[in-house]
C-alpha cells in the first residue's frame, strides 16, 4: 500500500469521529453537558478546550448536575482542581495557569485522572501529553456570525468507550457522508436544523 493510501485512510478516520452540536444559548450549553454528565462512568476522562468565555464552566455546571453533583461549580484557576460528590467524584481541573507537567505530577494528577471518578479538565489543549490517549475532548467555539451566544460544541472521542457513549447520547448527531463531521442543533433552540432528542 502506497503512503499516500495510508494517509488517506488516516484522514477518514479521524473525520468519522468528530461530531458537532449546536447551543445558542448558555442553557443549551448546560443542557447538552448535563446529557453527557449521564452517560458518564467511572474512570471517564473529559477534556475541554475553547476561549475565554466561550462557556467551558457552564458546560462543566451540566456535566456536574447530569452527576447527580449539589454543590455550586466555579472554576478552580487558583487551586487547579476542585472535588465535588455526586454519582462518581467529579475531579474539575482548571490547568490555565500551570506552568509544568510537573505542577500536575506534585498535586497527584493521574492519580485522579486514573481513578474511579469522573476528571473533567478546562484548557486540556495545554497539557496534550501528559493526558491518557483514551479520553473525550471537547472544544467549543464561538461564530459572532450567527450570534453572540451561538456555539459550536466539537466532540471528538478517541476509544470504545467513548465512541459509544457519544453514539448513545441522546443528542448524537449523525456523521455527515462527504465530511464525517455531524451537526445537531439540541431540541427547542432558536433555528433548529435538526433536534436532539
Amino acid at each position: 500500500m502506497s503512503s499516500q493510501g495510508i494517509g488517506i485512510s488516516f484522514k477518514f478516520v479521524m473525520e468519522v469521529f468528530m461530531y458537532k452540536v449546536i447551543s445558542n444559548s448558555p442553557e443549551d450549553t448546560f443542557t447538552i453537558g448535563e446529557k453527557i454528565g449521564k452517560l458518564l462512568d467511572k474512570g471517564n476522562v473529559i477534556c475541554l478546550s475553547g476561549d475565554l468565555g466561550v462557556g467551558k464552566t457552564m458546560f462543566v455546571k451540566g456535566i456536574a448536575k447530569g452527576l447527580g453533583v449539589e454543590d455550586y461549580i466555579t472554576s478552580p484557576t487558583f487551586t487547579i482542581v476542585n472535588e465535588h460528590e455526586g454519582k462518581y467524584i467529579l475531579y474539575h481541573f482548571d490547568v490555565y495557569r500551570v506552568n509544568d507537567s510537573e505542577e500536575l505530577a506534585e498535586i497527584g494528577f493521574d492519580e485522579y485522572i486514573y481513578s474511579d471518578g469522573v476528571s473533567v479538565i478546562e484548557w486540556a489543549e495545554l497539557i496534550m501529553p501528559i493526558l491518557p490517549k483514551e479520553r473525550l475532548f471537547i472544544e467549543i467555539k464561538k461564530d459572532y456570525s450567527k450570534g453572540e451566544d451561538y456555539r459550536e460544541i466539537i466532540l471528538e472521542p478517541t476509544g470504545i468507550k467513548y465512541e459509544l457513549m457519544v453514539k448513545q447520547s441522546p443528542h448524537h448527531p449523525t456523521p455527515s457522508p462527504t465530511s464525517g463531521e455531524g451537526e445537531k442543533r439540541l431540541e427547542g433552540s432558536e433555528n433548529n436544523e435538526g433536534t436532539c432528542n
